[in-house]
């Protein structure tokens, strides 16, 4: 992979992560980042998409979204167990589903 390809793809993240984050947005488009940054195996999508599964204020759809693309990402890389237990239960399973565990 060329830098020019590095920087398209850490602008791509940082996009997703705005979006995601930007609670004025529709929904649709929020689930999409979240599903989107299922696709870069990196520390920010990780944290980003942690934080969203366990913020309690946030959509439900949102985090099931969040879940989901968490558990891809940890299947692709690895998975975080210290902060796999601190998921509710509900999410742990959502997670687990994505894994094929």
């Amino acid at each position: 992979m060329n830098s020019q390809s590095v920087r398209r793809e850490i602008t791509m993240d940082h996009a997703s992560v705005g979006r995601l984050l930007d609670k004025s947005l529709p929904l649709f488009e929020r689930k999409a980042a979240a599903e989107r940054l299922s696709e870069y195996p990196c520390q920010l999508a990780g944290d980003v998409l942690y934080s969203v599964v366990l913020d309690v204020r946030e959509h439900e759809v949102v985090r099931e979204e969040a879940a989901s693309a968490l558990g891809i990402l940890w299947a692709e890389t690895e998975k975080d167990y210290p902060r796999f237990r601190r998921l509710p239960e509900k999410y742990q399973q959502i997670v687990l589903m994505c894994m094929d565990v």
